[in-house]
């Protein structure tokens, strides 16, 4: 009875530490399960910050995907300002002969034109007609300096060249009225000759009717005087002709070389007329390409100063932009990096916190296995129990039965051999065995659990 009580005592201190383990299993699964939940909210903290971290890394990638278009656009424009300014120096070049062929025939001109002012001008100031040696290789600065050169010496002609045609007006002015007084002059020695000769004829006339009255001869003259008077007069006439002949052919001469002196100054005075006439269209034709080169030069200038100034405030925006996309771009590498390292750290340390996640779940899949093995070794040993307990009572009520043999039977030296005690590990008559180990009901109990550990 005493290794039934010892058994028994045996199996609820196993119930008992099993019940224990199981409740320490109980709490250790529980705090396992608080930790799976803190882990999984701590994991699933990590995902929405890595989540948001992947968020920021895409909008700064498309920030800068968005700085290098504008970079790449700013770039483009620049290339384009650069081309634009070759076309400009392309075109510069390309006029660049045209000037220089205008250049010199607007020096050719105003030589031509200074031929014409010393022609023209007898004493002038050699100053004025001084051509000024310029560089053909320099800008059409160049050219519009000769241009206003070529219009002020243009200017002095025209000035000298009306002086000169308004002296030759009044010179020709001043032989017509010396020609009138000379044919004046002609008609009146014309009338005082016809009137002395009268005069002179009707003396000779006189004197001679004189004479031959005083030597008795009453003779008219009429007659004779007629053909003599006749014939004097035509002497005298023809003297007086011949003289006259004689001033009026150097008058004549005097005519005929004004007249060709009037003819060759009006000749010259034509000639000069036209040559003006040329020289002013002439100029302002040079006014004209003068304005052209002017408002050429002029919109030139303007176009290259504003591409300059276009192209150097776009370079300015291009490099603060560039700079500005470098800061950011170092800023985005800086923190790209930190979120990278943020990144390996977060998935080290979810791996880490899968791992130990993994492990909680193995320790607590095997405290349940072990669970289960202990709640089936208790249902075992209860089982064994009941069974042990039912064989007991049998064997109690087989040796009640027993008991009620007669002496003789019970006093038999061989009843031990037939009872089963001994099967039972039971000293009923207190006879001495070996120590039995009791671990082999334990054992025996345990067996389940090893097997569920296993």
């Amino acid at each position: 009875m005493k290794q039934i009580d010892a058994a028994s005592k045996a199996r609820d201190q196993a119930r008992e530490q099993v019940e224990q383990r199981n409740y320490e299993i109980a709490i250790e699964i529980s705090q396992l399960e608080a930790a799976i939940v803190s882990l999984k909210e701590e994991v699933s903290k990590k995902s929405s910050e890595l989540q948001n971290l992947e968020h920021v890394a895409a909008e700064r990638g498309t920030r800068i995907s968005e700085i290098e278009s504008e970079m790449s656009r700013l770039t483009q424009l620049g290339e384009d300002r650069d081309a634009k300014i070759k076309n400009l120096e392309m075109k510069l070049e390309s006029q660049r002969p045209l000037t220089i062929d205008q250049l010199n025939h607007t020096s050719k001109a105003y030589e031509q034109i200074c031929e014409i002012v010393k022609s023209v001008v007898k004493n002038d100031n050699d100053s004025m007609l001084i051509w000024n040696e310029m560089n053909v290789d320099d800008n059409l600065r160049t050219l519009l300096d000769g241009t206003k050169s070529v219009y002020e010496l243009a200017k002095v002609a025209a000035d000298e060249v009306r002086g000169r045609l308004e002296e030759s007006s009044s010179e020709i002015n001043n032989l017509i009225e010396k020609v009138s007084e000379l044919l004046a002059e002609k008609q009146h020695i014309a009338t005082l000759l016809r009137s002395m000769l009268s005069s002179k004829t009707n003396e000779v006339r006189h004197v001679a009717e004189e004479g031959l009255r005083e030597a008795g001869i009453d003779l008219r003259l009429d007659h004779f005087d007629g053909n003599e008077s006749d014939q004097n007069e035509k002497n005298e006439v023809y003297i007086l002709a011949g003289a006259l002949g004689t001033t009026v052919k150097e008058s004549q001469n005097k005519i005929i070389e004004l007249k060709g002196r009037v003819w060759s100054t009006k000749n010259r005075l034509e000639t000069q007329t036209k040559e003006i006439a040329q020289l002013k269209h002439h100029i302002k034709e040079l006014e004209a390409k003068e304005l052209m080169a002017n408002e050429n030069v002029e919109g030139l200038m303007m176009d290259i100063t504003a591409a300059d100034e276009e192209i150097s405030r776009w370079k300015a925006a291009a490099e603060q932009e560039a700079a500005a996309g470098r800061a950011v771009e170092q800023e985005f590498q800086l923190q790209l990096s930190t979120l990278r390292k943020e990144l390996e750290e977060t998935k080290q340390a979810t791996l880490e916190s899968e791992n130990k996640l993994k492990f909680k779940e193995e320790t607590a899949a095997a405290a349940m296995v072990a669970r289960d093995a202990a709640e089936k070794s208790l249902k075992l040993a209860d089982m064994r129990s009941s069974r042990l307990r039912e064989r007991l009572e049998e064997l109690t009520r087989q040796l009640e039965e027993s008991e009620n043999l007669d002496d003789f039977r019970s006093r038999n030296n061989y009843r031990y051999v037939c009872w089963p005690w001994q099967w039972l590990g039971l000293n009923a008559v207190r006879y001495h065995q070996p120590d039995v180990p009791q671990g082999n009901n334990e054992m025996e109990l345990s067996e389940p659990l090893m097997q569920g550990t296993l």
